[in-house]
């Protein structure tokens, strides 16, 4: 019986319009992405460093002369000019003998870490690279020549794109995608009476079915969505590097990882997001029951995070909340912003899946004490009044 009201519950989600519409918007999220961003310059590696060449020469131009400086200033002057010099060795060996970059790579990072020791004697604040940012680039060069791949991919190839791509869907468009599947996810089966509502199953194993078909139908438009538009990019420029690195926040150290573990990862995190946002639109629905208001009170909650940004840190009830935007989570952005080392990938995971476990125990509760139906609560308080 189950079974029959499983392929009934699959059966009225495909023919519901709001949600082939929805998982028509995840399909072609990605072909979309690809041709905006087909038609968007993107920075290349050489830019990249012809634009670091201009910033140590606006450096250079603000510190004192050698000559009046302290000893501990003329050093970092005299590694400043250095750096200028590796930066413009590896604009000529960019296209030329990539272990030379590499080389010069390496000696550029340790000038920096040498400034640092020396505590960034004169040079200006905005101009300071800070120290994650210089592990970051270790670690991706280390990757790199360890890996013998090449010093640059092209944006637009297969792997790049859909890294680029999945970045920019998985936080509050997608969780916005997710609310306007599951704002009706009770209700809907309320307003439109069948005869599976007279089904002798238990409700709490209907609402496990229905999370369930929700999540799978998602993760399904999603998979799909994402194979169109990386045979898209496929076609057009190529497969690219699945083991080029990404960098990797976790556990207070960076690390560096291939593309394709990057991609499930994230893939593994919006599922984990799916289904605590799905149990959560369960209990708007058993409170609110009410496909507007449930979508309304939902939203409202996800963006307080963007209303209260500058008290993040001042509101450590609201920072779960920005779990949502997970690339800034797995690139350290957020542990770094709100001055917490433990905020990484699989915290947010653990965190998703606490709470969605916690919203089914209320759920439970709310079944169970009929808090539901709001009528059911207000009947013996009139009767007593009559």
């Amino acid at each position: 019986m189950l079974w029959k009201y499983m392929l009934f519950e699959l059966k009225v989600l495909m023919t519901n319009k709001k949600h082939l519409f929805i998982a028509l918007i995840l399909v072609l999220f990605f072909p979309l992405f690809f041709i905006q961003q087909s038609t968007t310059l993107t920075e290349t590696l050489k830019e990249e460093k012809y634009e670091m060449r201009g910033i140590y020469d606006s450096i250079i131009n603000q510190l004192p002369d050698m000559e009046e400086d302290t000893e501990k200033g003329r050093q970092v002057h005299e590694s400043v000019l250095r750096q200028l010099r590796h930066v413009g060795m590896q604009i000529w060996y960019i296209n030329r003998d990539r272990e030379a970059y590499i080389e010069e790579g390496y000696k550029l990072i340790e000038e920096k870490r040498f400034v640092h020791e020396l505590d960034n004697e004169n040079i200006p604040e905005h101009f300071i690279f800070p120290k994650s940012e210089i592990t970051k680039d270790y670690k991706r060069l280390e990757y790199i020549d360890q890996n013998g791949l090449p010093v640059e991919q092209k944006n637009q190839t297969t792997s790049a794109f859909l890294v680029t791509a999945l970045s920019t869907l998985a936080g509050l468009l997608f969780s916005v995608a997710i609310l306007i599947s599951g704002n009706e996810i009770l209700t809907f089966e309320k307003e439109h009476s069948t005869v599976m509502s007279g089904l002798p199953i238990d409700f709490f194993k209907k609402i496990l079915v229905k999370i369930s078909i929700h999540c799978s139908y998602i993760m399904l438009a999603l998979t799909l969505g994402i194979g169109v538009g990386g045979l898209i990019a496929y076609v057009k420029n190529g497969l690219g590097y699945f083991n080029y690195p990404i960098i990797y926040y976790n556990n207070g150290s960076y690390e560096a990882i291939p593309n394709y573990q990057f991609l499930l990862l994230m893939f593994l995190g919006l599922a984990a997001l799916t289904l605590l946002l799905l149990v959560f639109s369960v209990v708007l629905n058993l409170l609110f029951n009410h496909a507007f208001a449930n979508l309304l009170i939902g939203l409202s909650i996800l963006l307080l995070p963007e209303l209260f940004a500058s008290k993040l840190i001042e509101l450590p009830f609201l920072q779960p909340l920005t779990y949502i935007h997970l690339d800034d989570i797995f690139t350290g952005e957020f542990s770094t912003q709100l001055n917490q080392p433990q905020l990484d990938y699989w915290n947010a995971i653990l965190w998703f899946v606490g709470l969605s476990f916690g919203l089914l125990i209320i759920i439970y509760f709310i079944r169970k004490l009929n808090f539901y139906n709001v009528k059911t609560l207000l009947r013996p308080l009139s009767r007593n009044k009559v």
